[in-house]
């Protein structure tokens, strides 16, 4: 038989694998032809055999719905099942059959979805420990917190931003100086590394300070850095972004970030240093008693493990007689489970307001937990680590970045309490 290949895109020519398709499980990190129940095959390249990685546990796999090959890695057993695996297992309790071209049941011909649909279900829920998969009492919730994350001060007129700006440059805010100061200590410790000392105010009055010093003060003096950059945002017309580095020093620009965005007829600033994050911007947005654009609210629930390094949720549950339809609590948990993009999502809109849900882990960065769900829509999540399990859900504007209105303020913030509301009468 003549081998099949796909063309990569300087045409040369990589061979597929068509007797061992697999079937996606996750689809989150791909395009729309991965999802779950995508049918994939081993590809090779540059002599490899198809399907050879060069990560223990992956596999080089394409689709074969494109003109050129792709290059995907799937990891076996998570992201993507091998067909035939999943016949000797999942297939022989439901009776299922794949002769290489069709699926059957009973000598019967069935559609290929259905047949996967069912056979994906079933793998996925042998994966979770037998002692809960079909429990209806999962994990409960310890404490809940609301919450709400807001960026950029909000200004009627660009001029009142730009005065702030000066204002901002002229040290009214403590946090302004936080970032040379911080540049001071890291100096003094490079020369004098077993000194145990970290007050910036030393390293001031050494010879090398002072010379920093005086063209801090020679650049607030004659106002270099911060005139330009007001009339640069002026020019704008709102909007405008810049960085600082070493060419902010002198100022309380130093390795600063600023950035403008008109939202509707409202001009937001945007202020963050290293080392401190948007705190200049919080405490000069306090100090001028002004709001700040909100970007998203939402509720985190911390919860209770089911067994050692297990937790679990039902979705359908906790969203039961609220404002969702069943298929928008079937999206919310497949993303969730990671087997569709999170762009999908963006089918739930509640009042012109977009709604995400989240099932994680807390305090253990570039860490992703591994999800299953089963088609009651119960998640179920494998721990590792020390993070603490939460599940959480956000609310944030349709086809604008946060909102200044104060009434959709209220509007969002309302929606949020009544969804929490839901789902603790319902969990």
């Amino acid at each position: 038989m003549e081998e099949f290949c796909l063309k990569r895109f300087d045409g040369s020519k990589c061979p597929v694998d068509l007797e061992n398709p697999l079937i996606m499980v996750k689809g989150c990190d791909f395009g729309k032809n991965y999802e779950r129940g995508s049918m994939v095959y081993p590809i090779g390249n540059s002599g490899k055999r198809p399907g050879q990685h060069d990560s223990e546990g992956w596999m080089t796999i394409s689709t074969l719905n494109t003109d050129t090959a792709n290059f995907c890695g799937v990891e076996i057993g998570k992201t993507a099942v091998p067909l035939k695996e999943m016949i000797q297992s999942s297939g022989k309790y439901l009776g299922i059959n794949y002769d290489g071209k069709s699926f059957t049941r009973n000598d019967k011909n069935i559609d290929s979805k259905v047949a996967i649909e069912e056979l994906l279900d079933y793998y996925t829920k042998m994966k979770i420990p037998e002692a809960f998969r079909d429990s209806s009492d999962l994990s409960k919730i310890v404490s809940s917190e609301k919450t709400q994350y807001e960026r950029g001060i909000i200004f009627e007129k660009l001029e009142n931003l730009a005065a702030a700006l000066i204002m901002y440059d002229m040290g009214i805010i403590n946090s302004s100086t936080a970032t040379i100061d911080r540049l001071y200590s890291d100096m003094w410790g490079a020369a004098h590394k077993n000194a145990g000392v970290d007050d910036p105010s030393i390293f001031k009055n050494t010879t090398e300070g002072k010379l920093i010093s005086l063209g801090e003060l020679m650049a607030r003096a004659n106002g270099r850095i911060v005139k330009g950059l007001v009339q640069e945002i002026l020019d704008s017309k709102g909007k405008y972004s810049r960085h600082f580095d070493y060419d902010g020093m002198g100022s309380a620009f130093f390795k600063t970030s600023v950035g403008v965005e008109k939202v509707n007829d409202k001009y937001l600033l945007e202020l963050s240093a290293a080392y401190v994050g948007d705190e200049p911007e919080r405490e000069l947005a306090k100090i001028l008693e002004r709001e700040r654009g909100l970007v998203r609210v939402g509720s985190t629930y911390k919860l209770t493990d089911l067994a050692p390094g297990w937790m679990g949720v039902n979705i359908e549950k906790i969203m039961q007689n609220g404002i969702l339809v069943p298929e928008q609590v079937n999206i919310l948990a497949k993303v969730v489970a990671g087997e569709l993009k999170s762009d999908k999502v963006s089918q739930i809109k509640l009042d012109n307001m977009e709604l995400n849900l989240d099932f994680g882990v807390g305090q253990e960065e570039n860490y992703r937990p591994d999800i299953s769900r089963t088609k009651d829509n119960k998640l179920f999540m494998k721990l590792k680590g020390e993070g603490k399990p939460y599940l959480s859900f956000s609310l944030s504007p349709v086809k604008k970045s946060r909102i200044v209105d104060s009434q959709e303020r209220v509007k969002i913030t309302k929606l949020r309490d009544e969804l929490s509301e839901l789902v603790q009468r319902n969990w």
